[in-house]
């Protein structure tokens, strides 16, 4: 836990070791590609997540370029989820890591836009896992799936269908 304490010294302030290796071995699963959920998985990966499944059955169209910082060009007509978990930034980033080089993403959209900063000091542990499918057809067809994690973060659903995942997970 002495590199943790280093590398995660703010957040062991906060909620202290017990609550940092809790997170390290938590296991989310993320329903839909939307910006909360491109923010939110940011956030996860950078605090040390153990491990995280994205699901979204749709591809990366226009509209998704403008708000949501995990897709590019490139990303057109791909999986939202492989996208979000699978994508040329990730590979840049893992050279980076293993040449002990900090990296800097930045993107503008007119004007908004954002900075990413990289160094091999942040979690570059998280397992992660892409399934296109749609979340509503696993909560339909194979609701004991979401039984295999700590926590399910599910965004863009309608709220008949959170009820839906909630009853599935009691």
């Amino acid at each position: 836990m002495a590199e943790a304490k280093t590398k995660y010294d703010r957040q062991l302030r906060i909620w202290g070791e017990q609550g940092q290796s809790a997170l390290e071995k938590a296991s989310i699963c993320l329903l839909n590609c939307g910006p909360t959920s491109s923010e939110t998985l940011k956030n996860l990966v950078l605090a040390g997540i153990g491990s995280i499944t994205v699901v979204d059955v749709f591809k990366v169209v226009n509209q998704d370029l403008g708000n949501n910082f995990m897709v590019h060009h490139s990303s057109l007509g791909h999986p939202k989820a492989k996208c979000l978990v699978e994508d040329s930034m990730v590979k840049l980033d893992r050279i980076c890591r293993d040449a002990n080089v900090m990296l800097v993403f930045a993107r503008s959209y007119g004007l908004t836009g954002f900075v990413r900063i990289s160094v091999k000091e942040l979690n570059d542990a998280v397992k992660a896992k892409f399934i296109e499918e749609h979340a509503l057809t696993l909560i339909e067809t194979n609701p004991s799936f979401f039984s295999q994690f700590t926590l399910v973060i599910a965004t863009q659903l309608v709220e008949d269908s959170i009820g839906e995942v909630g009853s599935h997970l009691s």
